[in-house]
Formats: C-alpha cells, structure tokens, sequence
C-alpha cells in the first residue's frame, strides 16, 4: 500500500512540472552547390600532385626583428581546360589553402627533421598579388576569387621567409601545405 501511494505522489509530482517554452531567436539559412568543373592544375608549371618549390638560402642578416621578410619566391598557379560536364565554363575560381600539422598562425612551419639541424626562428610565409598575407587555413573570400576565361586563369603568389622568433638560427627548411581549387 505503501508503494501504491509513493508511486501516486511522485507521479503528482512529475506531472506537476512545467515544461520551459523557448521561443525561436533566429533562423540559420544554409546555401552552398555542387559543381561539376574541373579544371588541368600546374604550380609553378609542374602537374599537380606533389610539387616542390625551393627558395633560396638566405643569410640571417636582415632578419633580426619579428616580422622581417626575405627570399621572395614565385608560387603561381594555373588553371586550365577549365570546363563542367556540361560543357559550359566554370564562373570563378580560388586557391585555398588549408591548415593542418605544420601549420601555424596562418604561416607554413619549419619540420624539417633532424630536428636540431633545422632553422629556428622562422616559418613561410604566402602572399596574393596584392602583397597581402594569406591566412592558411582560411576559406576564400570573395575577393579571392578570379573569372574563369575559356583558357583559365592564373592565381600569382609569392612564399618567403618570414621572422617569427629571434633569433633567427642557420639550418634547413622544410614545410608543406595543401590547397583545394574553390569554385563558383
């Protein structure tokens, strides 16, 4: 008998709790697409895959103070062949450069290994055409984004050293990065 009414208490209980309203405070629209261009990629005109780009050696001197930049190398890509499945040419294209080990603070990280003959105080560094430093790891904006002609298009950027640490220590360099192609 006990139980029975234990039971009925806690069922009173229960039921007697209301229950918090919450109304909506906003929508989150998504968008996106699909496309279907693909486009031939050459970096420095090799065929994608793995490329490498070799900057020169460069003396210290000149890279005494966080920031300072030296060994300005070309990194251009193009894009050709650009079509979709359908026939029709692509709109716009962007490189985005993706983050991941090795990368930090938007720059291209020294890994080269053995580790105590590796430079110290340096990383990579990737600038647009207009000279400005692109975040690896960010999506592309809309201004990233060039017009993809029936010939394609080519994206110039130049990697150099860059000071993150001083002081900058002599020794080998090593880093990598991934890209994607972004279309629109």
């Amino acid at each position: 008998m006990k139980s029975h009414v234990i039971a009925a208490s806690l069922l009173m209980i229960v039921s007697s709790i209301q229950v918090a309203n919450a109304a909506s405070d906003g929508t989150i629209n998504f968008s996106g697409g699909i496309s279907s261009t693909t486009c031939t990629i050459t970096v420095n005109g090799a065929a994608t895959g793995t490329t490498t780009v070799t900057l020169p050696t460069i003396s210290s001197t000149g890279m005494e103070t966080v920031g300072a930049i030296k060994g300005a190398t070309a990194l251009n890509f193009a894009l050709t062949n650009c079509s979709s499945t359908t026939g029709a040419t692509a709109g716009s294209a962007a490189i985005a450069f993706q983050g991941g080990d090795g990368i930090a603070g938007g720059n291209v990280l020294n890994t080269y290994t053995p580790f105590a003959s590796a430079a110290k105080g340096i990383a990579l560094q990737i600038k647009n055409s207009n000279n400005e430093a692109v975040v690896i790891g960010n999506a592309p904006i809309s201004s990233d984004y060039s017009p993809l002609a029936s010939s394609g298009m080519t994206k110039s950027y130049t990697v150099q050293y860059l000071t993150t640490s001083i002081p900058v220590q002599a020794g080998s360099f090593a880093g990598a990065v991934t890209y994607s192609i972004s279309y629109l």
